[in-house]
């Protein structure tokens, strides 16, 4: 038998030096490069490297072997010191930038008198003289890391898109200097060369706060640590890290609660959708057990922990959903391939060019191949595809949707049938009391229900929960299945299901085994279930459930599905075969009982049970219940499918043509210069628009 695979440790490292989407590449296959590295994923976006080792590959092998690449990685303990250390190179980047914008604005001061033809002597050797000192930290400070990227490039023989920035950056000043000292001030490229790196800075920090505000907006870990709670026995604040077992503090109103947990207040209300799925609030009673993730929508709320935040079941979800920032969509694989073959081919053109053309003109074709190099370079294309990738996402968590994979998107785009589950989909999944008699024993059920989870115990803690006074019960029992008993002042009174009818469920309630009154309960539509449909009808809807005919047939009638579209009485099994006989389709169900169609489908959604359970088998979970959130969920990947290809149709018509005219003549490297970054922003504000 073979010996079971070492555990793997895992490491987080902060990269310094990442200028362009192919840096990803070169990091990413760090696992190619040492036999006991077996994962490595760069969070872009974050600039954060993960790398899963084996254990005896130390930390320090590791950043070697990033360095060796070209490099510099920070090992950090947690995630929260790379958000710190990305905050100090955002004043890094800022601080270039704005000297890059200082030193561009005077060297085009003292250049506009050499335009506007300044005669001949000690003005015009001042101003050139001048734009040259003042162009020399431009090029050493403000372009360092247009230099650092292009040889590491050179260094691991790939291509980068900083490579031709460099070239052209260099072949600026050398004409310049050439010029000044040989020709006399002829043709000076400094203003032109200048105003190429403050755009291109531009255009680049304006992507990486962007990128990084769509990072940051949906880590869900922040967000729940970044929150104060307060001790119940000192009254000092502190962060949900900081928690332990047996800790109490209180939770003010809409307040998450980062750990698992008992209720100590009487009575309270919660939102569980985080948890559970159960979109609507529920009501929890002292001693009660709270799931982490859970809402308080009560005031002043106190509960004591049952677990550290690290061990609780939100903090598990948290990693689960972040694991969506570590894939890649179907689209985005194919613009980094297209970004390195377009690279290639603009060096390959641009070589044989010049060589073609040396005969004729070897500066002139020395400059049209440098144009096409800085005007054709695919900076737009490389950078624009994940950021419109991130925004289908965090547009999709912020309508209370998580998506394990960026690649959903592109499936969503193919669906032409949608299969529903019933209960607890197009339904509540919660039941409500529909009967006003026997209001007057409130207080003893809902003592006999007091600890129960059942669904009738919640609608009745819905209905009466604010009649509750705690009265003791002797004899407690829960029969699973059937009800509860117990006696009450010397009474003994049994709460058993009796029946049912259609939808409703009937639960009779005994004193002393004398039937006194009974109580209907009924799991109904959702209101948001008919819009929803309403909005889908461009697709086939089919209805499939393990429920009984008349029940789906009920259902499926308010919902004009058509009958021979209406599954009922079918199990998981027969389920998954109806599911694999509809290719492009959405099963949309509970993440438990539709495991096997949920995983059978094109897309799987869930809606409702333990979100973290849920998403190893489903594709996609609705935090709000129901399927009201799938039109939007459509809607954002037509929006990013509409957004990939205009940008992808952008880059290919600007590359070409500029291109083209840098090849013609019509463009000289300076022009391309300006026209380089501005494409880029171009791309940024286009997938800004159409992603908003």
């Amino acid at each position: 038998m073979e010996q079971a695979q070492e555990a793997l440790s895992s490491y987080l490292f902060h990269i310094d030096g990442i200028r362009c989407h192919s840096c990803i590449g070169k990091l990413e296959k760090l696992k190619d490069m040492h036999p006991n590295i077996h994962y490595a994923h760069l969070y872009f976006g974050q600039s954060l490297l993960e790398a899963r080792v084996d254990s005896k590959v130390s930390v320090d092998e590791v950043t070697a072997l990033i360095s060796k690449i070209g490099f510099t990685a920070k090992f950090l303990k947690n995630e929260s010191e790379g958000f710190l250390l990305e905050k100090n190179e955002n004043k890094r980047l800022l601080n270039k930038l704005a000297v890059a914008g200082f030193l561009t604005a005077n060297i085009m001061l003292f250049t506009i008198p050499l335009y506007t033809g300044v005669e001949e002597g000690a003005y015009k050797t001042s101003f050139v003289f001048l734009s040259l000192f003042l162009f020399l930290p431009v090029l050493g400070y403000c372009s360092l890391d247009f230099y650092k990227n292009a040889f590491s490039a050179l260094k691991t023989k790939t291509l980068s898109i900083d490579l031709p920035i460099a070239v052209a950056l260099t072949t600026g000043f050398v004409l310049s200097c050439y010029n000044i000292f040989i020709k006399k001030y002829d043709f000076l490229y400094f203003d032109s060369t200048a105003s190429f790196v403050f755009l291109i800075l531009t255009s680049r920090y304006l992507l990486r706060r962007v990128q990084q505000h769509y990072v940051y907006v949906d880590n869900l870990y922040d967000q729940v640590n970044s929150a104060k709670y307060i001790r119940v026995e000192t009254g000092v604040s502190f962060k949900a890290e900081d928690i332990q077992k047996g800790d109490q503090f209180y939770l003010r109103q809409g307040m998450v609660l980062p750990v698992d947990a008992t209720l100590v207040n009487p009575y309270a209300e919660f939102d569980t959708s985080f948890v559970s799925g159960e979109s609507l609030p529920r009501v929890f009673n002292s001693d009660m057990e709270l799931g982490s993730g859970s809402i308080a929508l009560s005031e002043g709320v106190v509960v004591k922990a049952i677990n550290s935040f690290r061990t609780s079941q939100l903090y598990q979800l948290i990693q689960k959903v972040e694991e969506v920032k570590k894939t890649k969509g179907t689209f985005s694989q194919a613009s980094d391939k297209a970004s390195h073959y377009l690279i290639f081919t603009i060096f390959t053109v641009a070589i044989l060019f010049f060589i073609y053309y040396l005969p004729i003109n070897p500066l002139e074709g020395f400059q049209r191949s440098l144009a096409l190099l800085i005007v054709a370079c695919p900076c737009a294309l490389a950078l624009g595809t994940p950021l419109a990738y991130a925004m289908a996402v965090h547009r999709a968590r912020g309508a209370d949707i998580l998506v394990k994979k960026q690649n959903i998107f592109d499936k969503l785009n193919k669906v032409k049938n949608i299969f529903f589950d019933k209960t607890g989909t197009l339904t509540y999944g919660q039941l409500e009391l529909i009967t006003d008699s026997g209001a007057e024993h409130a207080n003893i059920i809902l003592n006999l229900e007091k600890t129960s989870s059942h669904p009738v115990a919640f609608a009745f803690r819905k209905s009466w929960g604010r009649e509750f006074k705690d009265l003791p019960v002797s004899g407690f029992k829960e029969n699973i299945g059937i009800g509860v008993e117990g006696a009450i002042d010397g009474v003994f009174y049994q709460l058993k299901k009796s029946g049912n009818n259609s939808n409703k469920i009937i639960v009779d309630l005994y004193a002393d085994n004398l039937k006194i009154v009974s109580y209907a309960f009924e799991d109904q539509i959702r209101e948001m279930t008919y819009g929803s449909i309403e909005k889908l009808q461009d697709k086939r809807l089919y209805l499939l459930t393990g429920d009984t005919q008349m029940n789906a047939l009920e259902v499926g009638s308010k919902l004009n599905i058509p009958k021979d579209r209406i599954f009922s009485d079918k199990t998981p099994s027969e389920k998954l075969k109806i599911i694999k006989n509809h290719k492009n389709s959405i099963m949309i169900g509970d993440g438990i009982n539709d495991v096997l169609a949920l995983q059978g489908a094109d897309v799987g959604i869930s809606t409702r049970g333990n979100v973290s359970l849920s998403l190893e088998q489903a594709d996609v979970y609705f935090l709000n219940g129901g399927i009201s959130s799938l039109p939007h969920l459509i809607t954002i990947a037509k929006r990013l499918r509409k957004c990939l290809i205009s940008n992808m149709t952008i880059s290919f018509v600007y590359n070409s043509l500029a291109g083209i005219l840098a090849l013609l003549g019509f463009i000289n490297p300076l022009a391309a210069a300006i026209l380089m970054p501005i494409s880029s922003l171009v791309l940024i504000c286009n997938t800004l628009w159409i992603m908003k």
